[in-house]
């Protein structure tokens, strides 16, 4: 595997020597063929691995609704100091004092409307609108929609493949177009693929806390003007912004440690390159709708067509799977390429012995039962060459007739029923025993894991 991973990232540097200056030079159809041939299959090889799995699917199971994961506590605590800042924001520009100095200190506003399309890799704008706002009125809204708050979350597994979802508000609107925050050729802080999940959360929380944090400055530069006593809010407002700034680090730091995180968003790139371009990929252990895979797809291919430089590139970066293994021993990817499908895996040299079956293990002590594991590692050896497990090969002369019957039976009755009809007589030699398996079907791990 390591000797095809070396290719695939060889074959990208023949076909992309130097970086890509402008994306009219950028060779689509020889990258096209490189990642239809040589990364999907690659990384088809790797959908099935626990590990793979785990650091792909990462954000979609750690910021998961209910979840009682730290990630999923910190988002929620991250929401709820947002909302607290807000609602004292709120209290402040109810005091007619702070309301009357407000309308003194902002400048004159000008909002501009702008409507693009997205289908290259920059955006077309089609239309574009400029309006005086009164600039009280809409620091107010902005306030007001924060501390009621207006959104129902903020992620969604839905943004995996390619942030759709924008602002999740609570009045579903079917014809609501995505937000400019959320356009990915708009915002180099989304990437061009990878993890959109957890970046499209933090592009959600960290505009709500701009948009706090430039409140708080415009409120407390117009009350300077002010005598007298201030609101109470304003004692509260320093300490909740300190809060809210230090639950948004936190969260940083729990979902992006160094390493781990960019195996996971390697995984995530690799994980949609495989759903973009394979032939025939197995996604059921994505577990999204249909139709979030189909957008998905369509927006992938149609970004990289378009000619978007960074988008190989982060897939060639992201090749180099052989650090999802940096940390673990030896025998850690074997046991993970073995874990795939209807297999036995024997791990003899672990403390003590482990067993896969289908790709789970076997939870049996086989130190306790030392018997049934040597008969069963006989097994697993034996079948390797397609032999069988006589009587002689775990007992002397002197051992009774039943003795292997017996052992058989009791090792049937420490494996799973999917299993057990594996173990049949190995005919004609009499109490002789064999695995229904082909060798391909059973892997004996040798090293440690």
């Amino acid at each position: 595997m390591d000797d095809r991973i070396d290719f695939a990232m060889r074959r990208f540097r023949q076909i992309v020597p130097e970086p890509i200056r402008d994306r009219h030079e950028m060779p689509v159809r020889e990258l096209g063929v490189w990642l239809r041939d040589d990364v999907a299959p690659l990384v088809g090889e790797y959908v099935g691995r626990r590990a793979f799995q785990n650091a792909a699917l990462w954000s979609l199971r750690a910021f998961r609704t209910g979840f009682n994961s730290p990630e999923r506590q910190q988002v929620d605590t991250v929401a709820r100091s947002l909302v607290a800042v807000a609602r004292l924001l709120k209290m402040a520009l109810n005091s007619k004092r702070v309301w009357a100095a407000l309308g003194k200190s902002l400048p004159p506003m000008r909002l501009v409307d702008e409507e693009v399309t997205v289908g290259g890799v920059r955006p077309e704008i089609t239309r574009r609108t400029a309006r005086e706002v009164d600039p009280q009125l809409f620091l107010r809204a902005q306030i007001e929609s924060i501390a009621r708050p207006f959104w129902r979350d903020l992620v969604d597994s839905a943004d995996y493949l390619e942030p759709v979802c924008g602002w999740l508000y609570r009045e579903v609107v079917s014809d609501r177009v995505t937000a400019g925050e959320f356009v990915v050729a708009m915002n180099p802080e989304l990437h061009a693929i990878g993890d959109f999940v957890t970046r499209s959360m933090f592009r959600r929380i960290d505009t709500l806390a701009g948009i706090l944090v430039s409140a708080n400055r415009d409120v407390r530069a117009a009350c300077r003007t002010l005598k007298g006593a201030l609101p109470k809010c304003f004692e509260k407002l320093p300490e909740r912004l300190t809060e809210m700034q230090k639950g948004i680090k936190d969260l940083h730091a729990i979902c992006q440690p160094d390493g781990q995180w960019a195996i996971r968003d390697s995984c995530v790139i690799l994980a949609q390159a495989y759903v973009a371009f394979h032939q025939a990929p197995d996604l059921a252990w994505l577990g999204l709708d249909e139709a979030i895979i189909a957008n998905g797809k369509a927006t992938l291919r149609r970004r990289f067509v378009s000619g978007d430089r960074e988008y190989p590139e982060r897939i060639a970066a992201a090749l180099d799977l052989k650090r999802l293994y940096a940390n673990e021993p030896p025998g850690r990817s074997e046991l993970e390429e073995a874990l795939v499908g209807e297999r036995l895996v024997l791990v003899p040299n672990a403390s003590p012995p482990l067993v896969y079956w289908a790709g789970e293990l076997v939870d049996v002590e086989w130190d306790k039962h030392y018997r049934c594991w040597e008969l069963l590692l006989a097994l697993a050896r034996k079948a390797q060459c397609a032999a069988v497990v006589e009587e002689r090969d775990l007992f002397d002369t002197s051992a009774s007739i039943s003795s292997m019957p017996n052992l058989a039976s009791r090792l049937k009755s420490l494996l799973p029923a999917t299993f057990r009809g594996r173990i049949v007589p190995g005919k004609p030699i009499p109490r002789s025993y064999r695995l229904d398996l082909a060798a391909e079907q059973i892997t004996v791990i040798r090293g440690s894991i």
